[in-house]
């Protein structure tokens, strides 16, 4: 009964010995192809072609998108809007928390629906530049971390 014991654990110990490095170097090989990412967190913004010519840039800003690393989400319009506050009516940006989820298969974030005049409930990161995520017909650029 005891050299069973022993013979089943110098058995086990020679199989996990055999898979430990096998599971390694695979996942070394998968890392150095890149295939293993991380999700593209950080804070996004919306921008507009115009026609004006007064405008250096011929864009405008229309809203930030700030994906967190914790799984919530944070959207504000560059413009401003009128809401009632007691007897006062002020100007202030619209706004939309969240939670999001990512599927690294397709690479989209699925966004909780929420209260936003812009439609985000499916966003996927752009396969050519992935400092973009599609956004419709358009797409919002990663701004700089502050």
């Amino acid at each position: 009964m005891r050299s069973l014991g022993l013979s089943f654990l110098a058995l086990t110990a020679i199989v996990l010995a055999c898979l430990g490095p096998a599971t390694i170097s695979a996942q070394q090989s998968i890392m150095s192809r890149g295939i293993r990412e991380t999700v593209p967190t950080g804070t996004y913004a919306a921008f507009q072609q115009v026609s004006d010519p007064f405008s250096p840039t011929n864009r405008i800003h229309v809203f930030t998108l700030r994906l967190e690393t914790n799984g919530t989400y944070f959207a504000e319009t560059a413009d401003f809007w009128p809401v009632q506050d007691g007897d006062l009516v002020r100007l202030r940006p619209k706004i939309a928390q969240g939670r999001w989820e990512w599927n690294a298969q397709k690479r989209v974030f699925d966004l909780e629906p929420a209260d936003f005049i812009f439609y985000l409930k499916r966003l996927r990161v752009d396969a050519f530049n992935p400092n973009r995520i599609l956004w419709g017909s358009s797409f919002l650029e990663r701004q700089e971390d502050k």
